[in-house]
């Protein structure tokens, strides 16, 4: 099996996006497959697509929180019966 992914995103800073409290928000659309390398039954490709956004918010004390909020979907059919879709979310804490 061969995984691979690729993320593409753009980092907007407070300046030029002014949402309050948020020192920056990046929207992110990331890429995730898989194929098989050998032939048969076993041999099938899957790619997933996540369209998602983190936001980086002002520090409270020592610590600043990143909220990221993405929304998973398949992109071809060999993923759709992997998986439907769903939701993910984070929420990092950085010291």
């Amino acid at each position: 099996m061969f995984e691979y992914g690729f993320d593409f995103g753009y980092t907007l800073q407070h300046l030029e996006l002014t949402l309050p409290g948020v020192l920056q928000f990046i929207p992110i659309f990331e890429l995730a497959g898989e194929t098989g390398l050998n032939k048969g039954e076993s041999a099938h490709n899957s790619l997933l697509g996540n369209a998602a956004f983190r936001l980086n918010v002002k520090t409270i004390g020592d610590m600043q929180p990143r909220l990221g909020v993405g929304y998973v979907f398949p992109l071809d059919n060999n993923a759709r019966t992997d998986a439907h879709h769903g939701v993910i979310v984070s929420l990092v804490f950085e010291y």
